[in-house]
């Protein structure tokens, strides 16, 4: 539940048109608050709704943005799900890989380096799950590489399958950083109609 900095004496705007923004000196917080929204948003439209859904478990971490220090360390005997899905997913992503080892000092090229990263098949459920719930809401959900680290990296080393999903924010990191009325509800309905599932 981490936001980078600047975020101190945040304030935020709503525009007309349903845009939220910070006043401009610090950034908005949409990663990863938007996610956190529509989490409590769509499970409290699922309960109130009365409908049969699946076991729900909510876990927010801490130290994402520090190289994902909360869910490496969090113990995982604590929850009983196989399948996840962590909102965490902007426009725009950079390579992470999780261990690079190689050399032997550092005046000497290496004669080899082994890179150590993190892939979700296609065939996984989190990602049938996914296109299934948006061919219900009509949503034109694509699936692409983050190259991002994330929370589902540590989940993935604990037997947790998931899927990184965005949610609405844009020039994260960023005090130009923004997200949308709109997105938010999207967001939410999809989480919904995943639990649904």
């Amino acid at each position: 539940m981490d936001v980078v900095e600047p975020w101190s004496g945040k304030k935020s705007v709503l525009e007309k048109d349903g845009t939220i923004h910070s006043a401009g000196d610090t950034v908005l917080g949409a990663d990863d608050i938007s996610g956190i929204l529509e989490i409590l948003y769509c499970v409290q439209l699922v309960l109130d709704s009365g409908k049969p859904h699946k076991k729900i478990e909510i876990l927010f971490t801490i130290g994402e943005e520090l190289y994902v220090k909360g869910s490496d360390v969090f113990d995982y005997s604590k929850v009983t799900a196989k399948q996840a899905y962590v909102l965490d997913l902007s426009e725009e992503t950079t390579f992470n890989i999780g261990t690079i080892q190689g050399g032997t000092a550092t005046n000497i090229v290496p004669d080899c380096c082994v890179l150590t990263a993190y892939e979700t098949t296609l065939e996984s459920k989190s990602v049938t799950d996914f296109q299934k719930a948006c061919e219900i809401l009509g949503f034109s959900g694509g699936l692409t590489g983050t190259f991002g680290g994330s929370d589902n990296n540590s989940f993935a080393k604990n037997g947790i399958e998931g899927l990184v999903l965005s949610n609405g924010m844009y020039n994260a990191h960023s005090t130009r950083e923004y997200t949308t009325v709109d997105d938010l509800y999207k967001g939410a309905e999809l989480i919904g109609q995943l639990i649904l599932l």
